[in-house]
């Protein structure tokens, strides 16, 4: 008891004494002045601890803040805080009074047991401030404190912040309901559960948590990255609202005018003051930490201006006051019209971060109708300015990789690249926003990267509308300036001192015209923004830039400057010869063949000078030697230029053998190599069997690529060589989502010795043909080992709809070849590591005769179950065989229950006949998921729907891929459109009492 008073009197004498240093404080002083941290006490709860009223003898209040238990807080962290706090001394501090750190055993129950454990108690006690938090007294401009009060608060909080600062003090955690109102509204700033103490050389670090709240947070928080510049954003957000009632980016003159109809006479002073108070919020919410100011620049700013106001009064006491309010108004508004002009013109000819908000405006919300282009960094927009100005905005799509402080690095580095045969890049936007978006059948508040870069506005358009076909007939003379101008262009990537690039990705979409046909090469620096592996990914798995990629990039993932040149050379031969690669299987051997003669050269070019025909044959040369397979012997962008301006040729051309020919084709690989990585088809590394052949995983890596699955042919294939080579090559262009991509393949014959029938007799040789696949290794492994098991039906419904994006690509999604599968079933549908699925073994029914597949696929050994009635009986071959083959593993992966199978495929109509009469029941599919809520419900019904019309026994009453997608896509806008009113309204409800939130609540409903 003699302690608990000592306690007493120590802390009422600090409530009177401000000179009296903080102390321990005992628990049970702690738990006394809380009536045992009663739940009557609780004055605020946060996401670290629980604050309590405490009050002592003389009626007076302290604040008690008490710590979870479940707080991971280290002592040495808890010591930090304490000693931080200690030394902290200013009137928009809130005081501290003390701390305690007890530990004590207790006991817990745990797993139906009562255990004795240390329960570590961790307080602290602060000055209580009586009228609450400043949150309760934020209101727009019309309503609530007057404008004195207002501006006493803003500079309470910015002469707290600035003395954290000073004493190398971050909070992490600055918004209104952290910052108190005394008696006098004096802001007092609290809560520093969250600091952390730098020391004096440390002006940032990475936080292994991002904690505070969302809306007060600096962009580059999410990305883990720290600084005094985090507290200014969130101090920007807190002096707007303040001003105005709400969050964000507010024009200055709509708020002077909102106040004007507020204030009453004078009001000159009021408005100097509130246009000060809008351009400091405005420049601490700048998405680029570098442009905010610190907090003593603010706090200059704040006196610069009294000063003045202290000048001008004291003009007018001597008589020399020459202009009315209404004159300081008129000045006020000029000048804010001049710098909202002077910023326009400055936007429209400088590099510069602009805001998310800025842009969506410029693309009219980045509408369809602005939309340019689409590839597969990102979609294209034209962002029209208010002086008439375009801009091109690309929205790059969101890529795991860089942080945002080395995006932003990257991109000003990008900026100050400057070339006649380059694209300017005028500014870019990296923001971090809140929206929502649907998970599991609810909307669910998320945060999202936006990233996006901003190029000046070319209206011709890219090379690939004028270089192909006649249509777009072009003279030699423009042709050979758009090569000239290409690869000048690129020299200087490659070359530049600020930042060599490597494209990465150069094809005629990504080459521009301006107004005098001067190629501008754009899409440059990707690989550095979102880093090359992703870039890799891209360029793999979009239609067109497989035929432009050097194939140790694409096999190997080797980058150089030489992976430039070989797309350069295919760029050059297009250019000359006027024909797209991707349209000829065997483009470069047919430029090597048919461009090279004179004849040729006079065909294609007929009204050509005969002089100028050795500046044709010297392009076409310069572009097989820019392919060849060793890169080394491949030239520099230098070396081609100065060939070009000499006009001299660079001697024969490049031997067949060592020029690439198969652009866009599979690696070809030798059954040697193929051989080693399997161990020599060991049955350690045999991961399956089919009707068409054994697979194997790949055990010794080959290059970058990765695993391999080497899938060996073990039945004759009645094609030709040339046959079999075409087709896979036709196979390698299908690039797919859910298509297993095809790496490369094997075609020899072999030679071995066999012993003959008896001992004795000589061995006999036997020529063997080889024939191998090599796809991309899916670590999952086939969906039949999953789908009979607990999966949930989220993944579930997502494999059901790649399934049948994969099944259309087949079926559609190529323009010369339509490929039926013919074998669709689980074991044959894999899962990489997303569990994404992905279709393999198609196009067997191209590499083998429909008589061998058909054998193969119906017999008894797992497929039967899957082969449309059609196909089993009479042999007849279309899509819609495979189309009842998705309806059997639709109805199996939503009932989790296996197809029965028989020669006969009798058990397999039996179960489709036992499904059709339950699974429309209601109470059926509740059974089957009891815990899913009533959208998801809905996702299984469709399903259900879409496997049975599958499985209907007319081919013509089975839907397309297409159609299905088309049910799929309407179940989403459905869903979307139907989110009940009660919880829109709910939703609204929430957000109306946010202070604010980065979209219109109208949204919500549109969406």
């Amino acid at each position: 008891m003699d302690s608990e008073a000592s306690m007493f009197d120590h802390i009422e004498l600090m409530l009177l004494d401000e000179s009296v240093e903080p102390s321990d404080m005992p628990l049970s002083f702690l738990t006394a002045i809380t009536n045992n941290f009663s739940e009557d006490q609780t004055i605020g709860r946060g996401g670290f601890a629980v604050v309590y009223k405490g009050l002592l003898r003389n009626g007076l209040s302290v604040a008690v803040k008490k710590f979870y238990d479940t707080i991971e807080l280290s002592d040495e962290m808890y010591r930090k805080e304490v000693q931080s706090m200690m030394r902290l001394k200013h009137a928009n501090i809130v005081r501290f009074f003390g701390y305690c750190a007890d530990t004590q055993w207790k006991m817990f129950k745990h797993d139906g047991r009562h255990v004795i454990a240390e329960a570590r108690q961790r307080l602290l006690c602060f000055e209580f401030v009586p009228n609450g938090s400043l949150d309760k007294y934020i209101s727009d401009m019309f309503h609530g404190l007057e404008w004195r009060k207002r501006y006493q608060i803003i500079r309470g909080i910015c002469e707290g912040l600035r003395y954290l600062h000073d004493e190398n003090v971050l909070h992490l955690d600055l918004k209104p309901s952290n910052i108190l109102l005394d008696h006098n509204l004096v802001p007092k700033i609290t809560d520093f559960g969250l600091s952390r103490c730098f020391d004096d050389n440390k002006t940032r670090t990475v936080t292994a948590n991002l904690i505070g709240s969302v809306g007060y947070l600096a962009p580059e928080f999410f990305s883990g990255l720290i600084s005094f510049k985090s507290d200014v954003y969130s101090l920007g957000v807190i002096i707007m609202e303040v001003v105005t009632g709400i969050k964000g980016y507010c024009e200055i003159e709509d708020v002077l005018e909102s106040w004007r109809k507020r204030l009453k006479m004078p009001m000159g002073d009021a408005l100097e003051q509130i246009r000060v108070c809008v351009e400091i919020g405005t420049m601490c919410i700048e998405s680029n930490p570098l442009n905010r100011p610190d907090l003593r620049h603010i706090i200059e700013l704040f006196d610069e201006m009294e000063n003045m106001r202290l000048v001008t009064k004291t003009t007018s006491s001597l008589g020399t006051q020459g202009s009315d309010e209404h004159d300081s108004e008129e000045t006020i508004a000029s000048a804010i019209t001049d710098e909202k002009r002077e910023k326009l013109s400055v936007l429209s000819t400088l590099p510069k971060y602009l805001p998310f908000a800025f842009l969506e405006d410029i693309t009219d919300g980045f509408s369809k109708e602005r939309q340019l282009g689409r590839g597969g960094f990102g979609v294209v927009y034209k962002g029209i300015l208010s002086d008439g100005y375009t801009i091109a905005v690309r929205r790059l799509l969101r890529f795991q990789g860089i942080e945002m402080k080395q995006f932003d690095n990257e991109v000003n580095i990008l900026m100050e690249l400057r070339h006649k045969n380059i694209v300017n890049l005028l500014g870019y936007c990296h923001e971090v926003r809140g929206t929502y978006v649907q998970y599991k059948g609810k909307p669910v508040f998320a945060e999202t990267s936006e990233q996006l870069l901003c190029y000046e506005y070319l209206h011709c358009g890219s090379i690939d509308k004028y270089i192909f076909g006649k249509n777009h007939e072009l003279d030699w003379h423009t042709r050979y300036k758009m090569i000239k101008g290409i690869c000048e262009g690129l020299h200087y990537l490659h070359e530049n001192d600020r930042a060599p690039i490597i494209h990465l990705n150069l094809k005629p979409a990504n080459v521009l015209l301006d107004a005098a046909m001067e190629p501008r090469i754009t899409d440059f620096g990707l690989s550095r923004l979102i880093g090359e592996g992703n870039t890799r990914i891209v360029n793999t798995h979009t239609p067109g830039p497989i035929g432009y990629m050097a194939p140790e990039y694409r096999y190997m993932g080797e980058v150089s400057r030489k992976v430039d040149i070989f797309s350069l050379g295919i760029l050059i031969l297009e250019i000359v010869t006027g024909q797209d690669n991707s349209t000829k299987v065997d483009f470069i051997d047919h430029v090597c063949e048919h461009c090279m003669e004179g004849p040729q050269i006079k065909f294609m070019y007929p009204s050509l000078e005969p002089e100028l025909h050795d500046q044709v044959e010297l392009c076409i040369k310069i572009g097989l030697e820019c392919v060849q397979t060793d890169r080394k012997k491949r030239p520099t962008a230098g070396d081609i230029i100065r060939k070009l301006e000499e006009g001299t040729k660079l001697g024969p051309t490049p031997s067949r053998e060592n020029i690439t020919t198969e652009i866009g084709k599979p690696q070809m690989f030798s059954f040697e190599l193929l051989n080693d990585i399997t161990e020599s088809f060991s049955p350690g590394r045999l991961r399956g069997t089919g009707g068409f052949g054994y697979v194997y995983e790949q055990g010794i890596p080959h290059g970058n690529e990765g695993a391999m699955a080497v899938k060996r042919l073990k039945e004759k294939i009645g094609i030709s060589p040339k046959q079999f080579e075409n087709e896979v090559h036709n196979l390698s262009r299908i690039e797919h989502r859910n298509i297993v991509r095809l790496i490369g393949y094997c075609d020899e014959i072999r030679e071995i010795l066999s012993h003959g029938k008896n001992k004795n007799d000589p061995p006999i040789r036997e020529h063997i043909q080889e024939r191998l696949l090599c796809y991309e290794y899916m670590p999952k492994g086939s969906l039949d080992k999953i789908i009979y098991d607990n999966l949930d039906w989220h993944t579930r419904y997502k494999i059901i709809e790649g399934i049948c994006h994969g099944l259309h690509c087949l079926h559609e999604g190529q323009q010369d070849i339509q490929i039926a599968h013919l074998d669709l079933k689980p074991a044959n549908i894999l899962l990489d590591s997303d569990m994404v699925p992905k279709l393999a073994d198609f196009g067997m029914s191209r590499l083998f005769s429909l008589e061998q597949v058909y054998i193969l696929a119906s017999k008894p050994m797992g497929t039967i179950g899957y082969i449309a009635p059609e196909y089993l009986d009479h042999k007849k071959v279309s899509t819609k065989a495979d189309i009842y083959s998705f309806g059997i593993v639709v109805l199996e992966i939503v009932t989790r229950k296996q197809c029965p199978r028989s020669y006969a495929d009798i058990n397999a109509q039996h179960f489709i006949h036992h499904l059709r009469q339950n699974l429309t029941k209601d109470n059926y599919v509740k059974s089957m998921y009891p815990a899913l809520e009533a959208d998801c419900l809905q996702q299984v019904k469709l399903c259900i729907e879409i496997g049975l019309n599958c499985v209907e026994k007319e081919p013509t009453k089975r839907p397309t891929a297409r159609e299905i997608i088309s049910m799929f896509n309407q179940k989403k806008d459905s869903s979307r459109s139907g989110v009940s009113n009660c919880i829109v309204n709910v939703i609204e409800a929430w957000l109306s009492r946010l202070p604010w939130h980065p979209w219109p609540l109208t949204l919500l409903r549109q969406t």
